[in-house]
């Protein structure tokens, strides 16, 4: 995990420096992208770290308004099996560009509205479909919006607090 401090290093200074001015939870973000990404290790059942191969760390799918931020699909297996196309990022510097411009689409409006609050702001998300299904702590899928709507900011914010990793890496920028 350490040899994602850099990369991460940057992706959140990256994220401070030019993120939208509705976005005050910028830690939520680099969390989604540890949770999502499994801190940028993460594998299928075939192998395959989707990061890595793809510099897509928030597993976004792929969709063709994306292709205006140099986004190529990437056939891709999740680790529930289902094969999808999912965003092929020229850098890892197209993923907070291409995760700002989906979250300034209309159907997110009102998750913009409550970023101040980081529980609710992920809550929001997945009212807004942004997530759809994740696994609980069996490898089972999750699919009840309520019960999505307290297990994702719970895993999220139960991951990065119990990471040091994490705190270091935000102190760090933060002080730069």
């Amino acid at each position: 995990m350490e040899k994602m401090i850099e990369p991460g290093k940057e992706l959140l200074t990256y994220i401070l420096r030019h993120k939208p001015h509705w976005i005050t939870c910028f830690e939520t973000i680099l969390g989604q992208w540890c949770l999502e990404s499994g801190w940028g290790t993460a594998k299928n059942r075939q192998g395959v770290c989707l990061a890595a191969e793809t510099n897509n760390f928030g597993g976004m799918k792929y969709r063709s308004w994306q292709a205006s931020y140099g986004v190529v699909p990437f056939t891709y297996t999740d680790w529930n099996g289902k094969t999808d196309d999912y965003a092929d990022l020229e850098s890892i510097w197209h993923w907070p560009r291409l995760y700002f411009g989906l979250l300034a689409k209309k159907r997110y409006a009102k998750a913009r509205k409550c970023n101040k609050d980081t529980r609710g702001y992920l809550a929001t998300l997945v009212e807004c479909k942004y997530v759809t299904e994740m696994p609980d702590k069996y490898g089972n899928p999750v699919t009840d919006p309520e019960k999505l709507k307290v297990m994702y900011p719970n895993k999220i914010l139960d991951d990065i607090m119990q990471r040091e990793m994490f705190y270091k890496l935000v102190k760090e920028v933060v002080e730069q």
